[in-house]
């Protein structure tokens, strides 16, 4: 091993370039460039960190201390192949942790990047856990300002670093679109290029020992599994998120984030629509590898301001491209920045493929949530695991950022859940125990998470994979 990883320049300059890379798929090719097809598993964490141990000792490090655990000491998930459908946040944490446990993660993506600049606002448990797992290692501006927060697009590239160290398999442009068995077990169907075929590695067609949806809102997983959905209602308003291109000059770098919701800071607000007829609910910005924007206005203000043309009450005719005035939308959102005290004479707003602003909006009137987090499905003679988490499982309230916190919560919630299947050998009880603390994820708060306060912060040691030990 020490001759295949220390003495071959070749896969030493790969691995260094891997550990640069800045695109999803230069970072995988550069991984695969610096570790032989004959190592896999834990045993690819164990040979890069013999051949490269002086370089990021804190990361070797912090993933020693993770696989010292007594929760992952044992393995009870080895020979198990855990089959998971998207490398968001949720998806690349269930990988990590399956990898602990001794299981083989395998992830599906269908994409062939990370192109969402989204800034995502972590708890103070979330942002340990990062840290635990050596994420501060690999990007060492992780969480340094006063808010916690971590650009989505640079948090999965991290997350996909520690996962392939880990021995994750990370197929992009991949899609998930069905199963299928045999006297063998249970199969992927999946598309590549155009062409469905049956998920193989090495020339053998991959056997699924369990199936996790972390693949989003409109979660492909759910809807094949038969997960039922429950729909929440709330007081109508509409979300608005945009980014400046970041380009970190004195005037940039000394703006404030804010954090700011009407009930809290009325005068803001107030003098906000005094000034320019902008009546919001909640406005967070937040300075990272751009400047991130997210806000809720009701429906009447943007019809007044001009930003929505006509009033429907079907939020898909609502918020339809024809229903949007651009010209009107990119100064409403001009304003807010300038009132917030960014130069926005200066600042570029992040364009998409089509040349076009990159604002987005959406309806916050109605959330959508899984009714369970477990079920089992069967699939031929087998009974097959199937796990939602992340925004598959609960749909986030962006303002609050309660997203990427609950998908490290949900990850966590499921490999634990899987592993009590496989040691009880009872639906029963592992579905009575999911359903027993998904309450609890849907509710929990940055305040929410256990913790022991030590004098110099809140140590979150005690929270393990168990669910008992991390919500309140």
């Amino acid at each position: 091993f020490f001759l295949l990883f220390g003495m071959d320049k070749q896969r030493a300059q790969a691995f260094e370039l891997f550990i640069k890379s800045d695109e999803l798929t230069e970072l995988i090719k550069h991984f695969h460039d610096s570790t032989p097809d004959s190592v896999t598993g834990l045993e690819i964490f164990h040979c890069l960190k013999e051949a490269h141990k002086h370089w990021k000792p804190n990361l070797w490090k912090a993933l020693d201390e993770c696989l010292a655990q007594e929760q992952y000491t044992k393995k009870p998930l080895a020979g198990k192949t855990l089959l998971i459908v998207g490398a968001g946040p949720a998806g690349l944490v269930s990988a990590i942790e399956a990898a602990f446990l001794g299981a083989t993660p395998v992830v599906l993506e269908k994409r062939e990047a990370f192109s969402r600049h989204n800034v995502l606002l972590l708890w103070e448990y979330t942002v340990e856990y990062f840290k635990r797992i050596g994420a501060k290692a690999l990007y060492p501006r992780l969480c340094v300002g006063s808010l916690f927060h971590v650009s989505i697009r640079r948090l999965q590239l991290v997350l996909t670093q520690i996962a392939l160290i880990l021995g994750a398999q990370i197929h992009i442009n991949t899609e998930f679109v069905e199963l299928s068995s045999s006297s063998e077990g249970v199969h992927a169907i999946i598309s590549h290029n155009g062409k469905q075929e049956t998920f193989s590695v090495g020339g053998n067609s991959l056997v699924v020992d369990a199936l996790i949806g972390a693949d989003g809102l409109n979660s492909h997983v759910a809807s094949l599994c038969k997960f039922e959905r429950k729909v929440a209602h709330a007081k109508q308003a509409i979300g608005i998120t945009w980014n400046f291109v970041n380009s970190r000059t004195p005037a940039e770098v000394h703006a404030e984030e804010i954090t700011f919701s009407r009930h809290m800071l009325r005068e803001w607000f107030d003098n906000l629509k005094k000034e320019h007829s902008i009546d919001l609910e909640n406005c967070v910005y937040l300075c990272d590898e751009t400047h991130y924007f997210i806000c809720t206005a009701p429906k009447e203000n943007l019809l007044s301001f001009g930003v929505l043309k006509e009033d429907f009450s079907s939020s898909a005719e609502l918020l339809s491209a024809d229903n949007i005035d651009k010209e009107k939308l990119v100064e409403y959102t001009q304003k807010i920045a300038s009132f917030a005290e960014l130069p926005v004479e200066s600042l570029e707003m992040i364009s998409n493929e089509q040349g076009e602003k990159e604002i987005q909006m959406f309806d916050f009137t109605q959330k959508q949530a899984a009714t369970e987090q477990i079920r089992f499905v069967q699939q031929g003679t087998t009974e097959l695991f199937v796990s939602l988490v992340g925004d598959a499982l609960t749909e986030p309230f962006w303002p609050q950022g309660t997203g990427a916190n609950r998908a490290v919560l949900s990850a966590q919630d499921s490999l634990f859940y899987y592993q009590k299947f496989l040691s009880s050998n009872s639906k029963e009880k592992t579905s009575s125990l999911a359903a027993k603390y998904y309450s609890k994820l849907c509710f929990s708060t940055s305040d929410g998470v256990r913790a022991n306060n030590s004098g110099f912060g809140m140590d979150f040691s005690v929270c393990l994979l168990d669910p008992a030990t991390r919500y309140m």
